[in-house]
């Protein structure tokens, strides 16, 4: 299903409404179908308008700022209402849509702006000094003092004219809130994810990997409900090996935030927002035994006390590569669905490692770990991350490995690909 495409409409009710706020909402509308029935458009467009569907007593001010800053164009009713009486009079848009342009000009830039004027209450020529120098509003006339057109006619007009400027919005992408609180609201929402899953080999202290994809932009309904994150996986997750990935994608939990499946030991999240969240647990639920090769350095031996690492202080250096590298996969395939100027950002942290070994081979644990944890970001615009994500997943895999290399024997970057089977470009 196609991504949302919000679109904010600042309207005015101090002219008539039949020849202006509802004559511009039934264009947008018309203008919003008629993209919508384009095959080569990627985007759904939505028409938002004040608070219409907030729920329960909202705070108006706030959601109106929040839905300007989470928009991807604003279309503004620039009608004069009123006029000065001085020695020369000025003509006056209405305040609190000047107000809500000026908040969006700032946050999502006048590039995503579209401003319209019903020049029956005077000519757009007029506009005010700070407007009059960027484009001209899409002006229209209603009603027709001539009566040369009928209402029908100017909406189809209008209708045109807004499909026309929105399908060059359109060609930006994706902006989503920009306001500086993206962030928080991203983590606000891995923190209940967090807090929902607690797996049984956290309490244990095993050794895991938990990686974090997000759009660096926060918008709440990327995708509006469980069925299209379904079909978004379903269209996106790389095969590995024989099975998908993220594996056991029948049977999720819809939850207030998006999609949750904590089946055997493959743990995901996938969220409205475009947040994608995956715990790897590689720690081995049995015991191993070192073999003389594996000690043979006098610096390993210093290092151990004992021959037999216990349950949870060893894993598969391969199997949590391949995981690895197959999270990595998936967030680009969805990243190659948001714009190509969209940041997004990933990160890993790898946590209860010290003291663990890594198994590559029968004959090749490489340990113990003298390191706690380990953090690695990505940040990139889309273009960039499709480009670059073997390259990236490589050097946070090379990363991930040189904490276990106590003997010199370190892989590089090309050694991490060859492990999961990937081409070396």
């Amino acid at each position: 299903m196609s991504e949302v495409f919000t679109v904010f409409y600042s309207w005015q009710s101090d002219t008539n409404q039949n020849h202006s706020r509802r004559l511009i909402r039934e264009a947008l509308d018309l203008a919003a179908d008629a993209i919508g029935k384009d095959a080569n458009n990627s985007y759904r467009i939505v028409i938002q308008s004040d608070t219409e569907g907030e729920s329960g007593l909202c705070n108006i001010p706030e959601t109106l700022l929040r839905r300007l800053r989470e928009s991807d164009a604003v279309v503004s009713d620039l009608t004069f209402v009123a006029s000065t009486t001085a020695h020369e009079p000025k003509h006056c848009s209405n305040p609190n849509v000047l107000f809500e342009l000026g908040y969006a000009f700032a946050n999502i830039g006048p590039e995503r702006l579209i401003c319209v004027m019903n020049e029956a209450h005077g000519p757009s020529a007029k506009q005010i000094f700070d407007l009059a120098h960027h484009r001209r509003p899409i002006a229209f006339t209603s009603p027709k003092e001539d009566g040369k057109a009928t209402r029908n006619e100017t909406l189809a007009s209008l209708a045109n004219e807004l499909e026309a400027a929105l399908r060059g919005v359109l060609k930006l992408g994706l902006v989503g809130g920009s306001g500086g609180d993206d962030e928080i609201r991203h983590l606000r929402v891995l923190s209940e994810i967090r807090t929902f899953y607690q797996s049984p080999q956290t309490k244990l202290e095993f050794p895991r990997i938990e990686f974090v994809f997000r759009p660096q932009f926060y918008r709440e309904l990327r995708w509006p409900d469980a069925e299209s994150l379904e079909s978004v996986l379903r269209n996106v997750s790389p095969f590995v090996g024989r099975h998908h990935y993220p594996p056991t994608q029948t049977g999720t939990d819809p939850m207030d935030w998006g999609l949750f499946n904590d089946t055997y030991r493959h743990p995901w999240a996938f969220t409205y927002a475009g947040q994608f969240w995956t715990e790897i647990n590689f720690g081995e639920s049995h015991s191993t035994e070192l073999t003389d090769f594996d000690t043979r350095t006098r610096t390993v031996k210093e290092l151990i006390d004992s021959s037999t690492i216990p349950a949870g202080r060893w894993g598969y250096g391969k199997y949590a590569l391949s995981q690895l590298c197959a999270a990595f996969q998936f967030a680009t395939n969805l990243t190659s669905m948001l714009g190509d100027s969209e940041q997004i950002q990933i990160n890993v942290s790898i946590s209860n490692l010290k003291n663990c070994w890594l198994e590559f081979e029968h004959t090749d644990k490489r340990g113990p770990c003298r390191a706690p944890t380990l953090n690695r970001n990505v940040h990139k615009t889309a273009s960039e991350f499709c480009k670059d994500w073997k390259r990236d997943f490589a050097q946070v895999g090379k990363s991930f490995t040189d904490l276990f290399n106590r003997d010199g024997r370190g892989f590089s970057t090309d050694g991490i690909l060859r492990i999961c089977d990937l081409d070396i470009e």
